[in-house]
């Protein structure tokens, strides 16, 4: 199978997103906190997505959906876990209409052994059946054919009643993490058979500096170019030492793309080989509270969406970002179009346009960086408007990459749709073991990743940026070209980066890949204090002195 030839592209938006994120809303990473009603309910808050082609397992995808965004490793005495009230769930688009094929769903349920202590755990956790473990959550995984509400869909228990691996609380409660966790790990049998799944706490993958990027867009290696100039320096990973939760599913490629032609090229193949990924969370539609209760009734509806990274981070305005992550996919072509514009306000209409086509972002590179970019002029160093390159890959995919059947400009074509989603070729082989791929994937030559998917290595951020100024490099613009896509190589554009080109833990060389989550026990924030131990003696403690 031959690489994908795609990525940049995809970028784009993605790179609105991370660029210079100056009129957008308090956030905090791909999709931390990225709309002001999610902010408040953390518990649902999806913050990345990633699905790749498993470089040890070539013959299945994986799937992995992030929540709860900056979870403190040392979060005690109520640790971090799913909320038994909402559904969590990965969905899969096998042919471009913006509508699950599949979907798997999570759900959750608490089981709490002594009520009557504070404690998360009464002694160390040494196993899944420790008595020791005292606050446990308990799931399942289903696959519905469809979408999770719809009227007859086939529902298949996958994996039934799992415990959820408990939080890396420290030496003394979770002792010798790696080894407990991996207890933790399922593999399919009968229905489930060639499935792998893991729900539990990891380390946060995502990478970036967020703290520079929302201070007026500022990016700390060309800091000295800024319009309000510091000192260049290099970037700060926000996220470092934080966690998250992970839902993981690795999934064997004949049933997520069963109509993928066997050794089909990838580039310039099926378009049944590609799939799109999207994760989203639902919520009852009634909360009732009562003394020490809180039970949810009522229809679910969706309270958070993630598909490509940074869209609601960054993308959209204020006025659209909480109706977006109740909105589905199948509606993002109306959106886009502006059909919505009568529900949200001016701000909303012609998104497509502002958002996309000619984005804002880009208008402010020559404003934030005045010496570096220049839009008009003899010395105009970034892209023409309208960005129709940011609409095929954020949107449709490339086609002959990972375009989809249904897929398409919509402006152009009525019968076609536009969607945000994760699109995945899976006929593109690994090119690298896992997280040894180059960061900056397509854009580097490695077409096995962003933004032909996602992996836990790529460098979203930095593809984004130089994405969004046009800056493609030397590989991509002429592996796209028999495509009939045109895509510059401008400079300073092909070197932007916000400074941070790696995560601040190593993966697992295994399933589910996602490094090990900080440790309550030792996670710090700032300078340690200086501080001299007091001298007791032992006499002076046997007598109680």
């Amino acid at each position: 199978m031959k690489p994908l030839r795609i990525a940049s592209l995809a970028l784009v938006p993605v790179v609105l997103a991370t660029a210079i994120a100056v009129v957008s809303a308090p956030v905090g990473a791909s999709s931390h906190r990225e709309a002001p009603l999610i902010s408040k309910d953390p518990s649902v808050d999806n913050t990345d997505v990633y699905a790749f082609v498993s470089p040890d397992a070539p013959n299945t995808v994986t799937l992995i959906a992030a929540w709860i965004p900056f979870e403190e490793p040392g979060g005690g005495p109520n640790f971090y876990h799913y909320d038994d009230n909402a559904r969590y769930n990965i969905k899969i688009d096998r042919d471009g209409d913006a509508k699950p094929d599949i979907t798997y769903e999570w759900r959750f349920k608490t089981e709490i052994k002594n009520t009557a202590t504070f404690l998360y755990n009464n002694g160390p956790i040494t196993a899944p059946d420790s008595p020791t473990f005292n606050y446990t959550q308990y799931y399942t995984v289903t696959s519905i054919l469809g979408d999770n509400d719809t009227p007859g869909a086939q529902k298949t228990v996958l994996f039934g009643n799992e415990l959820m691996a408990p939080d890396n609380v420290g030496p003394r409660s979770t002792p010798s993490y790696d080894a407990l966790a991996a207890k933790f790990i399922n593999t399919g049998s009968g229905p489930a058979a060639g499935y792998k799944e893991f729900t539990g706490q990891r380390e946060d993958p995502f990478y970036v500096d967020v703290n520079s990027i929302f201070d007026l867009g500022g990016l700390r290696p060309f800091n000295s170019l800024h319009l309000l100039p510091l000192v260049n320096t290099v970037g700060l990973d926000s996220t470092a030492g934080y966690n998250v939760h992970i839902t993981a599913i690795q999934v064997p490629i004949s049933t997520l793309a069963p109509d993928c032609p066997a050794n089909d090229p990838g580039v310039g193949g099926s378009a049944k080989c590609v799939i799109g990924v999207w994760s989203s969370a639902d919520r009852p539609t009634i909360t009732t509270r009562g003394l020490g209760s809180e039970t949810g009734t009522g229809a679910f509806v969706q309270v958070s969406r993630l598909g490509m990274p940074l869209t609601n981070e960054v993308v959209l305005p204020l006025g659209l970002k909480d109706a977006f992550n109740g909105l589905k996919p199948e509606g993002d072509t109306p959106l886009f179009k502006g059909e919505f514009d009568g529900l949200f306000g001016a701000p909303v209409g012609q998104l497509a346009v502002s958002s996309v086509l000619e984005p804002e972002l880009q208008k402010l590179l020559p404003v934030l960086y005045p010496t570096a970019f220049k839009q008009t002029g003899a010395d105009k160093n970034l892209p023409d408007f309208p960005r129709t390159d940011l609409l095929t890959i954020f949107l449709t995919g490339i086609p002959g990459v990972n375009a989809q059947e249904k897929s398409g400009n919509p402006f152009a074509d009525a019968s076609k749709i536009a969607s945000d989603q994760l699109r995945l070729n899976v006929a593109i082989d690994p090119t690298a073991a896992i997280c040894q791929g180059k960061r900056l994937g397509a854009l580097e030559g490695d077409f096995a990743g962003f933004p032909n998917g996602r992996r836990l290595e790529d460098d979203v951020t930095d593809v984004a940026l130089r994405a969004v100024a046009g800056g493609y490099g030397s590989v991509l613009p002429p592996a796209l070209a028999p495509l009939g896509v045109v895509l510059p190589n401008l400079s300073p554009g092909n070197l932007l980066s916000d400074g941070v080109d790696k995560n601040d833990r190593s993966c697992l060389g295994s399933f589910p890949y996602v490094g090990t989550p900080h440790s309550g026990y030792d996670r710090k924030h700032g300078a340690v204090n200086i501080f001299t131990l007091p001298i007791i003696s032992q006499t002076a403690t046997q007598r109680g002195r």
